[in-house]
């Protein structure tokens, strides 16, 4: 109550100030001036930054009710056209995670106000749409738990739950129609979307950046390769018809569903979808640079964005529930498994994957190899060229490291399995998973609704032509899935998909994933050049 009423009465300072200065214009014979909508809406994200850091959650939510208002009658002030709208953030802060975002938005309102009234009609939108996404940062960051060692153990502590469960008889209906690795990943959603823990963390982005590569040094250091090389022709093959379905995909989609797309775009739309085909065949690196490439305005390509993060997300947790039904699949259709089995059959019989008890070592020399390998990775990939942007740093990261693995899993390290590199790299792995689930917001499914059925369309396309060309080669079901996810996931989410069957194909999902991002820019280009031709 009593960070209220001096909230209260900073707020009726202010606005006695205002009448004061506006009296003293009047008596001088002077015109005063009233506050544009964006310098209030300044003022009350700075209000709502100050209220949260404070505490004061009545407050805050309070001045970003204020904001929201404010918002709309910017937009209206700058004439945005309703495609460049963003739908303004209102939530109750339950920490003061939030604050720091509220605080840059403030700031970018702030710019957005300087270059609206110097008439720069261009930077006004841009820092506003800026702004916007910092407000859109704070509701992210804003849960119960925020603390990272707190997040951490929460993730851990529901992993755990998950394997316990799922060793238990009366679970077993359950997981056999979602295996342990898909509730790895609904899970922190559920946690992230009721607020318990944030959708957006350091801790997160940590474990991608640090996680990702060493359980992919883990995976790979005990992998049979001679056995994994035999695979390449319908692993290629399912590859290249994904990348044929994403394109296709596009096309269909796109003359199927062009009357009920946002016309406010106009020509804006063939260039978002290239840059969302570039994505979905390569990744983010390659969605930025087919925009770019295409000179696609930062509006157009926000909107993309959710039907990128909503369409994927769904199709990765679809792909994530196959390895529970692969021997029902492949059975039914009759697929010739040989090679598949082999590799399985050579790794859990080698000698070097016998387990044996772990000594302090053992351990040591794991973390070092992963560590090590991950860390010079890191410190090597922003030397490495970006081709206009088709390989960027992460690209570099996880190419550098599947390679050092795989040429230590040649040396005499390879006998790091016996001791657990896969398991560990394993327990990793769905620890990824949670970081990557997390992420998905249930409410974005509600956004942009028409660009949303072109994109789950676009993927229809993308899996059919992946069922029919699998059924004429008669594999597996495991190249179909990780072939898609190599094209629509990139290397973050491939090797995860591909672990999900065998944690010895890790390295098959990489390796695709890595192609992928090479002819992701020209895949999405193709796509900007016939889906404007068809417009």
């Amino acid at each position: 109550m009593t960070r209220a009423l001096a909230l209260g009465a900073r707020m009726a300072l202010v606005l006695l100030l205002a009448l004061g200065a506006s009296a003293d214009a009047r008596a001088q014979g002077g015109t005063s001036r009233e506050p544009s909508p964006l310098e209030l809406a300044a003022s009350f994200a700075r209000t709502a930054s100050s209220a949260t850091r404070g505490g004061d959650t009545a407050a805050a939510r309070g001045a970003l009710a204020e904001l929201a208002a404010e918002l709309v009658r910017a937009a209206d002030a700058l004439e945005l056209p309703a495609g460049a709208r963003r739908s303004p953030v209102i939530f109750t802060p339950v920490s003061t995670a939030p604050a720091a975002a509220l605080a840059s938005a403030a700031e970018e309102l702030e710019r957005a106000s300087a270059a609206a009234a110097r008439g720069e009609r261009a930077r006004a939108p841009a820092a506003l749409d800026k702004a916007c996404d910092h407000l859109e940062s704070a509701q992210a960051h804003d849960a119960w738990i925020t603390e990272p060692g707190a997040l951490l153990a929460v993730l851990a502590a529901a992993l755990a739950l998950l394997h316990w469960l799922g060793r238990r008889a009366s679970w077993q209906r359950v997981f056999a129609v979602l295996p342990v690795i898909a509730w790895a990943y609904f899970v922190p959603t559920i946690l992230s979307n009721t607020g318990i823990v944030p959708r957006e963390a350091g801790l997160y982005q940590a474990i991608k950046d640090f996680v990702l590569p060493s359980c992919l040094v883990l995976l790979i250091v005990g992998a049979d390769l001679r056995a994994i090389a035999r695979l390449g022709k319908p692993a290629l093959l399912l590859f290249f018809g994904g990348t044929f379905g994403i394109v296709l995909g596009a096309v269909l989609s796109f003359l199927a569903l062009r009357w009920m797309l946002p016309t406010d775009l106009g020509d804006e739309l063939p260039k978002g979808l290239a840059a969302l085909a570039g994505s979905w065949v390569g990744g983010a690196a390659n969605f930025l640079a087919v925009g770019a490439a295409l000179d696609a305005a930062p509006s157009t390509l926000s909107r993309l964005v959710v039907v990128d993060v909503v369409v994927s997300y769904l199709w990765m947790a679809f792909l994530l529930t196959l390895p529970a039904r692969e021997k029902q699949l492949d059975a039914h259709l009759g697929a010739d498994r040989t090679a598949l089995d082999d590799v399985r059959r050579r790794v859990e019989n080698a000698p070097e994957a016998r387990p044996r008890p772990a000594e302090t070592r053992d351990l040591l020399a794991l973390a070092a190899v992963a560590l090590v390998i991950t860390a010079l990775a890191r410190a090597i990939a922003p030397a490495l060229p970006t081709f206009d942007g088709a390989l960027g740093r992460s690209t570099w990261v996880v190419a550098l490291v599947t390679t050092a693995a795989i040429a230590i899993s040649f040396t005499p390290l390879r006998r790091l399995e016996s001791a657990g590199a896969s398991r560990l790299g394993t327990a990793l792995l769905y620890l990824l998973v949670a970081c990557i689930g997390v992420g998905a917001s249930f409410a974005s499914f509600l956004e942009a609704p028409a660009l949303l059925a072109l994109g789950f369309v676009w993927m229809g396309v993308h899996a059919t032509v992946l069922w029919l060309l699998r059924r004429w080669l008669r594999a597996p079901i495991f190249f179909a899935a990780v072939g898609s996810m190599a094209n629509v996931g990139g290397p973050a989410s491939a090797p995860v998909v591909a672990a999900g069957f065998h944690p010895a194909l890790a390295p098959v999902g990489a390796l695709l994933a890595v192609l992928g991002m090479i002819l992701g820019t020209y895949a999405g280009l193709l796509v900007g050049y016939l889906l404007a031709a068809l417009s």
